[in-house]
């Protein structure tokens, strides 16, 4: 009865029990009557309950409001059923409590002077309990307190049409951009972007937030989950099908880890058909056929299977793809379909373990297995740009290598029987393999010839790959030697080039390169060449 103004309260919870809004009119018949919380700004603001005034959304009858005007001071927004979002300004207690005892005693008057009041219960047993946003549990008068604040103050919490529409345009290019992340983001980093896409999303809606804008936090969060988890299934679903072809496709005969490594970035692989700079290995046992003459069914299948498997691990060893088996020859690539830039030096270090690994072999054979043949193979080694893909009809393909570069390291093969070496490789194989290593001392190579294949008018410049590493001491005459013997050949010097060669034979018995270019000056002593001869053999057979 001592109350100036008066005013209703109630609570007004939210699904979850708690409270976010709060009813500042209340609308009995033709008339709107204000809230307790209302009436006690008003009076703050120097007003009375009649200067509070409901503001429709348009002039129609019984439309929904819009706001609530308090005398022209403040206008506090609302939704359609006269709520304010309650803009909590902390946890519990952030406004001073004190005890009734204290301000019955008058210990505090100087302190609530000139003060917005208001009194309460906090203790728990009174029941007068609430659950906020930010607290478990927090007084009734508290609420009372934040929303009497956010009306003298003006800090509230806005939500209109442009915030519905900004939060429905955002929704959907939020799921957009979502899917098209996680569905290009490397697997083994989908968590690492999730955690930031949330952290991202949490703190622009708390910018949001202290920028006094009502936004639901919670509909991006629930979206970035949604579509983590479709994604990541679609992902599971079609990359695992995709590795299971692939792996099947390729595990005959790629390297484990190379298979793992295409299979872990599947961009880089194009299956359809490119150029590339590839090395490319042929590898054959000489005079195969009258080995196979004279050998039962089962050895020889016997000898091919010794044979081939620990040439296959090496090759594997090394990255290489296994293209296929020619009889008994190998054929092998590098840089494909994982790319690297070592692939030169890749094919040579195969090539001169391959050597190695056939020596091992023969002496177990001699001591194990007498009865097999002593084989004898040739490499033939070139790099350069090729096309690589899988070719092939559609009921059966095979992922391989084609052009004039695969063309000419078969035919070093074929040559390394006619020079006596057992592994030639191109000019362009030995520049790839030393920029691949950054090393230009990388191998030992004697350089042998140059020679200009059918069809083609530009020579290409063999060396014989000896090694890895630096010569040694007791090769160095022999590739001193033949330099200069070869540089007399060039430089039309038969005569002195046939005796440079000759005495290499004398101290190096057996050497093919020299015994070829000893009767190469022979026929060239009987028949000198034309004028314009440049030095460069010219091969007459593929």
């Amino acid at each position: 009865k001592g109350a100036k103004w008066i005013g209703y309260f109630n609570n007004l919870p939210d699904f979850d029990g708690v409270i976010r809004h709060t009813a500042l009119t209340m609308r009995v018949g033709e008339r709107y009557y204000p809230s307790l919380d209302a009436s006690l700004a008003a009076v703050a603001l120097g007003l009375g309950p009649q200067d509070i005034i409901p503001i429709a959304q348009t002039p129609e009858e019984g439309s929904l409001l819009e706001s609530i005007d308090f005398g022209g001071k403040v206008r506090a927004p609302v939704d359609g059923r006269g709520l304010m979002a309650i803009n909590y300004l902390g946890k519990d207690r952030t406004f001073e409590n004190y005890s009734v005892a204290d301000i019955m005693d008058g210990r505090k008057d100087a302190e609530l002077r000139g003060k917005i009041v208001l009194v309460g219960a906090t203790a728990q047993g009174t029941f007068d309990q609430r659950i906020t946003p930010l607290n478990k549990i927090t007084s009734g008068v508290e609420t009372h307190a934040n929303v009497v604040e956010n009306i003298v103050s003006g800090r509230f919490l806005r939500r209109g049409l442009a915030v519905d529409l900004a939060e429905v345009a955002l929704a959907l290019l939020g799921a957009l951009g979502f899917a098209f992340l996680f569905a290009r983001v490397k697997v083994r980093h989908v968590l690492a972007v999730l955690a930031i896409c949330v952290v991202s999303v949490w703190t622009a809606s708390s910018l949001a937030f202290w920028a006094g804008y009502e936004v639901f936090a919670a509909l991006p969060l629930a979206e970035l989950g949604s579509m983590f988890v479709l994604v990541t299934v679609y992902r599971y679903a079609t990359e695992e099908k995709d590795k299971r072809q692939l792996r099947k496709a390729f595990q005959l005969y790629l390297n484990p880890e190379v298979m793992e490594e295409m299979l872990e970035h599947p961009e880089n692989l194009q299956l359809g058909g490119r150029e590339d700079e590839l090395t490319v290995l042929f590898s054959d046992i000489r005079g195969f056929t009258g080995i196979s003459e004279k050998l039962e069914p089962d050895a020889l299948v016997h000898l091919l299977n010794e044979y081939l498997s620990p040439m296959t691990e090496i090759v594997l060893r090394r990255r290489g793809t296994l293209d296929k088996y020619i009889g008994d020859a190998v054929m092998a690539f590098f840089g494909a379909p994982v790319q690297t830039a070592a692939h030169a030096a890749n094919g040579c270090d195969a090539a001169l373990e391959m050597i190695e690994t056939l020596q091992r072999m023969r002496e177990r054979w001699r001591i194990e297995e007498p009865s097999l043949p002593r084989i004898e193979i040739g490499i033939g080694i070139n790099s350069g740009p090729m096309v690589v893909g899988n070719m092939g009809s559609s009921q059966r393909f095979n992922y391989t290598v084609m052009g004039d570069k695969v063309n000419l390291a078969s035919r070093l093969e074929g040559l390394t029987k006619e020079y006596g070496t057992q592994i030639l490789v191109t000019e362009q194989t030995l520049i790839a393999a030393r920029k691949g290593l950054n090393d230009e001392g990388a191998y030992t190579v004697r350089e042998l010839d140059a020679v200009r294949v059918m069809g083609k008018e530009e020579p290409v410049r063999l060396f014989e790959l000896r090694r890895r590493g630096p010569a040694t001491t007791e090769e160095m005459p022999l590739l001193d030697g033949y330099a200069r013997g070869l540089a007399l050949y060039r430089a039309r010097q038969f005569a002195e080039a046939r005796l440079q060669f000759d005495s290499l034979l004398k101290r190096f018995a057996g050497d093919g390169p020299s015994a070829l270019l000893l009767a190469r000056c022979d026929r060239l002593l009987s028949a000198p060449p034309a004028p314009g001869w440049d030095g460069v053999f010219r091969m007459e057979q593929k």
